[in-house]
């Protein structure tokens, strides 16, 4: 993700997360919020998704997370 603006990815793992909690947030909202068009906010939360998926446990207590950067995952491995 080098090279992409700190707003705008930090903006995009908001509405990640606001899109897994059901916080009622728009895309919208949160986009006016961090100062980013919501067209940005939409590339970075795809590009984001693919790299980590969250989900929640069967309890929709705990979440989950996927890396799917082959080096993320290795790297995930080796602390556990």
């Amino acid at each position: 993700m080098a090279g992409r603006e700190p707003a705008a990815m930090a903006a995009a793992s908001a509405y990640y997360s606001n899109a897994i909690r059901n916080d009622g947030f728009t895309q919208m909202q949160i986009a006016n919020a961090s100062g980013v068009t919501s067209v940005t906010l939409r590339n970075r939360f795809h590009e984001i998704r693919e790299k980590i998926q969250i989900q929640k446990d069967e309890n929709s207590k705990n979440f989950i997370v996927f890396a799917t950067h082959d080096k993320l995952n290795s790297i995930l491995e080796e602390t556990e």
